[in-house]
């Protein structure tokens, strides 16, 4: 099931796209209307919660200022942007998917794929935004955070054929923004090993302070993923696939303990669906 912390980024997501797809079309597509998105992305179970949570986001995520900004970027892309919910593709033999959100190409001809990122919501403790950041803004009035206005000691700004982005690349900041996001390019149709494309991220982090909803700060990423780390990444997909196909998944134990332990697994996910914990063990794997 969908717990609370997915579910405020996925009401967030289905808000910002609505709202950027109605500024940019006038009449979105009906599959980006507000209260599509909603329902395909939220379940039901969280819908009463999340929708308040998640419109709290979209306006931190506009007092911030990088609403439009982005929204300028979009407006000046040279191809109609490409708002994104699941795709699929088999590339080099190997099915993949993934769940990007945005594609566009900015004014000056770099192609750029968004992500938005929901870290901390329902955490007691305050989260941090990833190092490496191009900007953080505070996303609400008040005494400004020690962040605010100000870049990551780690961002090195240079020109990336007319687009400003971090001279550091995404993978010596984040391995997992860089991996997950060279995916989405290449499902949106990037060449693997392209560094010309740019990774950017709108990641809203947030603090507890007592009230119904946390304070939030937006940090904006913009960073390129190495033609080296793009190749090594499609290797580990291809060896992946080819345990799965095989049925040898711990690929270092001989076959033999392979296939017991494989077993053992498949006894314990039936003793769990038995006694109903299954839920219990996958909102603790996935606790935020």
């Amino acid at each position: 099931p969908q717990t609370q912390p997915m579910s405020v980024g996925s009401a967030f997501d289905a808000k910002v796209k609505s709202e950027l797809a109605t500024a940019l079309f006038g009449c979105p597509q009906p599959e980006l209307e507000y209260p599509s998105l909603f329902e395909a992305q939220v379940e039901e179970h969280n819908r009463d919660w999340a929708k308040g949570a998640g419109e709290h986001a979209f306006r931190a995520y506009k007092f911030s200022g990088m609403y439009e900004e982005l929204l300028g970027m979009l407006e000046n892309s040279r191809e109609t942007p490409e708002f994104e919910s699941e795709v699929s593709k088999t590339i080099l033999g190997v099915p993949l998917k993934g769940f990007p959100d945005l594609r566009f190409i900015h004014e000056c001809g770099v192609r750029v794929i968004l992500d938005w990122k929901v870290k901390g919501f329902c955490s007691k403790t305050a989260a941090s935004p990833t190092k490496g950041y191009r900007l953080c803004m505070d996303g609400q009035s008040g005494k400004p955070s020690r962040s605010h206005e100000k870049a990551h000691k780690h961002y090195l700004g240079v020109d990336h054929n007319g687009l400003e982005v971090n001279k550091v690349y995404m993978e010596d900041c984040s391995t997992t923004y860089a991996d997950q996001l060279s995916l989405y390019g290449w499902l949106l149709g990037e060449k693997v090993g392209d560094e010309d494309v740019c990774l950017m991220i709108e990641e809203l982090v947030w603090k507890n302070v007592g009230g119904e909803y946390p304070v939030g700060r937006v940090a904006n990423h913009r960073a390129r993923v190495r033609k080296e780390h793009q190749v090594a990444l499609l290797a580990r997909f291809k060896n992946c696939w080819k345990a799965v196909q095989s049925g040898h998944v711990f690929t270092d134990l001989p076959r033999e303990e392979n296939d017991q332990q494989c077993l053992l697994m498949e006894r314990t996910a039936r003793q769990m669906r038995m006694s109903g914990t299954e839920n219990d063990a996958f909102i603790e794997a996935t606790r935020a």
